[in-house]
């Protein structure tokens, strides 16, 4: 009986030995070895059978994975070069919009047309006896006509010129160039984006509230982050009705991680927006407006850049919104540690979720 017993245990192991090559293939492969393969064995044989069917789908897999990461690579090196033409273009668009805005410019500060007929020798009532300003230029266009072309060519050279400083911004984004970093007051950014939204806007109640807590500082480029509450203070006065409130308010909060944070919020009673409207508000070009009015203004950049110049200081930006409820577009930006804690230093505001919607 016992040599019956070790008989039959040394014919189980030998049995199960091509099971156990399978188990450590398979562990190697989750490892991420995926040149691995199960020992040959006799294919006439049950485990032989099985084993040539996993070799023949690992040998799939592998080329499947291969593909996979050749196309990312790929696309990878598709975005990159992308990116270098957005910003080649960009710079090489500059000089000659400069130039053509600056003519504009030059064109209305010297008297327009009525300038113009002076120098070809007309009166001021006109070559023909015509009025001033029905008389017509030297290519047969009425002052009227000449000027408000030239106001148009100059208005849409600084739009122009708008989009081409953004996708620059974006750009350097993109390249993560490092920003330069010292202590900045973000209550003092507010107040002067208040300020130039109450002289743009002076029909538009605008008002600033600030929280007891610490000094409102943090590590940062001042100039970017007057471009992040310049654009969120806009945005709002932008895509809101005539009659809408617009808020900044300032106080002390805390990061995701738990480190503490100045949190500013910017906002507005306007018509709010759907959650997927709110999912989509921070990619580039994406307008919750589906015809995309061009009398609004805007590029449908600026959100794009208030996301990535908040990642680029390290903080987070998220908006609470829903249809008929206005926006609350939320800043994260982590405390500054030369700011000096004070008495009452309030926690931060648990009725706004986190979880609306965030840039990716």
């Amino acid at each position: 009986m016992l040599v019956l017993l070790n008989v039959g245990i040394a014919l189980v192991r030998a049995n199960l030995r091509p099971l156990d090559d399978i188990e450590l293939t398979a562990g190697q492969i989750a490892a991420g070895h995926l040149d691995h393969r199960i020992p040959e064995r006799d294919p006439r044989t049950e485990v032989g059978s099985l084993g040539r069917s996993l070799n023949t789908m690992l040998t799939q897999i592998e080329a499947a994975f291969h593909d996979r990461e050749e196309s990312e690579r790929a696309a990878h090196r598709s975005e990159e070069r992308m990116r270098r033409f957005i910003a080649d273009a960009s710079h090489e668009l500059r000089t000659p919009l400069t130039t053509i805005r600056g003519f504009a410019e030059y064109y209305r500060q010297r008297g327009g047309a009525k300038k113009i007929q002076s120098i070809f020798g007309a009166t001021d009532s006109g070559a023909s006896g015509m009025p001033a300003d029905t008389a017509q230029s030297p290519g047969g266009m009425t002052s009227e006509e000449l000027d408000r072309i030239m106001r148009r060519l100059e208005s849409e050279a600084a739009r122009m010129g708008l989009l081409v400083e953004d996708l620059l911004q974006l750009a350097r984004l993109d390249q993560q160039r490092p920003l330069e970093k010292r202590p900045v007051d973000l209550l003092t950014l507010a107040a002067d984006a208040v300020q130039d939204a109450r002289l743009v806007a002076p029909d538009r109640n605008i008002d600033l509230s600030v929280a007891p807590g610490a000094a409102f500082l943090v590590n940062g480029d001042e100039q970017r982050l007057r471009q992040v509450i310049g654009n969120l203070v806009n945005n709002a006065l932008t895509h809101t009705p005539a009659g809408a409130s617009v808020r900044v308010a300032i106080a002390s909060g805390t990061l995701k991680s738990g480190d503490p944070a100045v949190v500013l919020d910017v906002i507005d009673d306007g018509r709010g927006m759907t959650a997927e409207q709110a999912q989509r508000v921070f990619e580039r070009f994406y307008r919750a407006d589906a015809a995309r009015n061009r009398a609004s203004g805007g590029t449908g950049l600026g959100l794009a850049i208030v996301a990535g110049l908040v990642a680029a200081h390290g903080g987070q930006v998220s908006v609470k919104t829903a249809p008929g409820e206005g926006a609350d577009f939320r800043v994260k930006l982590p405390l500054s540690p030369d700011a000096l804690p004070a008495d009452g230093l309030s926690p931060d505001d648990t009725s706004f979720d986190d979880n609306q919607a965030q840039p990716s």
